[in-house]
């Protein structure tokens, strides 16, 4: 399944209602961001714990990511212990 980033992502509740809709039945998850898009650290950490520790997903994919997105999903993903789960594209 794919979903675009929202246009501000500045929180725990945004991530919340960007995956709270995901099907049972997906196992993996793409978020494409689109130029310039930049979470805060909280919606990042709310992302990859619903998807990844909740939601139990195979995989999360961040593409088109910038580094700075990218590195604060790999700290959470570290925290969960779930960095294996967690995949960046292009």
């Amino acid at each position: 399944m794919i979903v675009a980033a929202p246009a501000l992502m500045s929180g725990r509740d945004v991530a919340r209602e960007l995956v709270r809709d995901i099907p049972d039945d997906v196992l993996d998850l793409i978020v494409e961001f689109g130029p310039e898009q930049y979470p805060t650290r909280s919606f990042m950490d709310e992302l990859v714990h619903q998807t990844l520790v909740e939601q139990d997903l195979r995989r999360l994919t961040l593409r088109a990511a910038a580094a700075d997105t990218a590195e604060l999903a790999t700290e959470a993903a570290k925290r969960y212990s779930v960095t294996d789960k967690l995949l960046f594209a292009d």
